[in-house]
């Protein structure tokens, strides 16, 4: 859109765009001062959108070297992971909850996926391969498929839900009101921030769904499943987003503080 509203202030045109358009808007951006992070999110989505326009349209786009105009951005590790202790605090008081935000909320933190795809999952996305069990997710963030294993004992829960409710919908948690829809993720975090304080340990708990997202991106990567896997794990298009994701760095620092006295006990 802020490059269509670019063409149009230059009175410039979709179907006749040009090497100095796109090269004119480039530097328009950099002018803008914004972050290299926030300059390099524009020039791959203007990337995406010309190569959709040219692909779908038939438009003629000029082939654009945007690589060589990338900068260099730095990116912060978020600390969002959830600690131990409170997973435990949470762990603690959720065989009292309901059932279904109950595995609402074991599906969320054992897969790390956004809360809408947990919410939004179907019956067939459960399927067993050599041995492994698999949960296929569409991921509506990237409109893309992508399968991950998850526990056996999760898959086992899910499946008993699915019998329980003999529910002729194709979602494995529908809503409310609705059956034939699936469950509203902004209903599910409000009825578990109600439920955790219904509790006296997990009163004071900050529930926020993305945090066990980055908990177990934070997880896989501290567990040496590399940085490759974990993002194919997440389902990101980028290195840089998954490194976000990652709060590795004090752990890693403690980790290697430790070896290194047990190494050297004199």
């Amino acid at each position: 859109k802020e490059f269509i509203r670019f063409l149009e202030n230059r009175n410039g045109s979709l179907s006749e765009i040009s090497y100095p358009d796109i090269e004119s808007y480039i530097n328009w951006k950099d002018a803008s001062n914004c972050s290299p992070a926030t300059y390099n999110n524009a020039l791959t989505r203007l990337s995406f959108f010309l190569t959709c326009l040219h692909t779908r349209e038939h438009l003629l786009v000029p082939s654009f070297p945007f690589e060589h105009f990338y900068k260099t951005a730095y990116y912060l590790h978020h600390d969002r992971s959830v600690p131990e202790s409170i997973i435990d605090r949470i762990f603690t008081v959720l065989p009292d909850f309901p059932e279904t935000i109950g595995l609402i909320f074991l599906t969320l933190y054992s897969t790390g996926l956004r809360i809408n795809e947990v919410c939004s999952l179907r019956k067939d996305a459960l399927f067993i391969r050599n041995g492994t069990h698999w949960l296929s997710v569409y991921q509506y963030k990237l409109k893309t498929d992508k399968e991950i294993p998850i526990p056996s004992e999760l898959f086992r829960l899910l499946n008993r839900h699915i019998e329980e409710q003999q529910s002729p919908a194709e979602f494995i948690f529908t809503a409310i009101q609705h059956k034939d829809r699936p469950y509203q993720a902004s209903t599910f975090v409000k009825q578990f921030k109600a439920t955790l304080l219904l509790y006296d340990q997990t009163q004071d708990i900050v529930f926020r769904t993305h945090d066990f997202r980055h908990t177990v991106a934070t997880d896989l990567y501290y567990s040496g499943a590399g940085l490759q896997t974990t993002r194919a794990f997440l389902g990101h298009s980028r290195d840089d987003m998954t490194k976000q994701y990652i709060n590795h760095l004090p752990g890693h620092i403690d980790k290697l503080q430790e070896q290194y006295f047990e190494e050297n006990d004199s």
